[in-house]
């Protein structure tokens, strides 16, 4: 199974969220912008993910 995360970024938090093909979430948390929280939040879904999007924004 194939999965997807979007991340959607604010100042001192982002919102991940992780999908499947038939668009069903199958996580979402708010965590602290930090490297390792990010990578801590994906790591379940290390080998079926098939793409990452970031939200894009000028002032980062």
């Amino acid at each position: 199974m194939k999965t997807y995360a979007g991340i959607d970024l604010h100042s001192s938090n982002n919102f991940i969220v992780v999908i499947d093909n038939d668009d069903k979430r199958l996580f979402e948390k708010r965590i602290p912008n930090n490297i390792e929280n990010v990578l801590k939040a994906l790591e379940p879904f290390k080998n079926s993910l098939d793409g990452v999007v970031v939200e894009s924004t000028y002032n980062w």
